[in-house]
């Protein structure tokens, strides 16, 4: 972790996101409090529903109607988001804040070329670029993650691409501009684990470059054992605890965290000295009101 400069990239205090629905307010989070500093790691974990997600989008202003976003402080790097326009919010988003979706067939567009979508980020943020320029360099980009002859690709669409290719070309889009943290999305999911450890290989040596922080959310406490400097630990739209990574690991405090390790299995153990899994018992975040 870069150590150089300590104070806050991000600050999150009492955030929470409601949505109102026929049936009453849902509370998808509730009073999440977290930091990141530049250039850390910070894994927020939990079950599917916890609302890891709907965090990463509040952060980027992704959060639209009936979905409300409220908090006592939201600050990225000296700015107000709650307080941000649109137009502030298109300014930071891709430039300073990136994102690194779950799923990159539903997050990149269909209906145009790979290369194009990589383009459009610095034709956005970058004044004067020309679009052979735009063009050139992310076909460079392509290379730089590892896409094989990416002359070739460039002109391809998303169905035309493997899952971890399609990832590799959001890491694309999301570094394109140095940002200065990046939020990944369960980035992972539905890639064997092959390409998995290729993925977050790639997602962290770019990390490494840019010297950005990255808000990784995932449920895989494997991969939170490798790559994690602070874990912040959620379930049903609560944080439950935090922690640095060997802290929470070794010592955790709450039993929903030793829940989630007691959960996790143990291949390397002898057969004679297996254990039965101790599955989470599964909370449903805040009911209709």
């Amino acid at each position: 972790m870069n150590r150089d400069a300590e104070e806050a990239l991000l600050t999150v205090r009492n955030l929470s996101v409601n949505f109102d629905t026929a049936q009453g307010v849902v509370a998808a989070v509730r009073g999440v409090d977290l930091t990141v500093r530049r250039g850390e790691v910070v894994c927020l974990v939990g079950e599917s529903g916890s609302g890891k997600s709907v965090t990463g989008f509040s952060l980027m202003g992704l959060v639209d109607p009936p979905g409300r976003v409220a908090a006592d402080e939201l600050r990225f790097d000296g700015h107000d988001l709650l307080r941000a326009s649109d137009t502030d919010m298109d300014a930071l988003r891709g430039k300073d804040i990136a994102m690194v979706f779950q799923e990159p067939m539903t997050a990149l567009n269909p209906g145009r070329s790979v290369a194009d979508q990589i383009a459009e980020v610095l034709r956005i943020h970058e004044a004067g670029i020309s679009r052979k320029q735009a063009w050139d360099r992310a076909v460079a980009l392509m290379d730089r993650v590892g896409i094989r002859d990416p002359a070739q690709r460039a002109n391809a669409y998303p169905h035309e691409l493997s899952g971890g290719m399609r990832q590799r070309i959001m890491i694309a889009i999301a570094c394109a501009l140095t940002p200065k943290l990046i939020i990944a999305d369960e980035p992972t999911t539905a890639l064997d684990v092959t390409v998995q450890a290729q993925v977050l290989q790639l997602l962290f040596s770019m990390q490494a470059e840019t010297g950005a922080a990255v808000l990784f959310i995932t449920h895989d406490l494997g991969v939170v054992a490798e790559i994690a400097d602070q874990v912040v630990v959620m379930q049903a739209g609560r944080v439950v605890e935090k922690g640095d990574v060997a802290r929470i690991f070794h010592q955790p405090r709450h039993p929903y965290t030793q829940a989630l390790l007691a959960a996790v299995p143990n291949v390397d153990a002898p057969r004679d000295r297996a254990r039965r899994l101790a599955p989470a018992r599964p909370v449903v975040p805040g009911a209709p009101r």
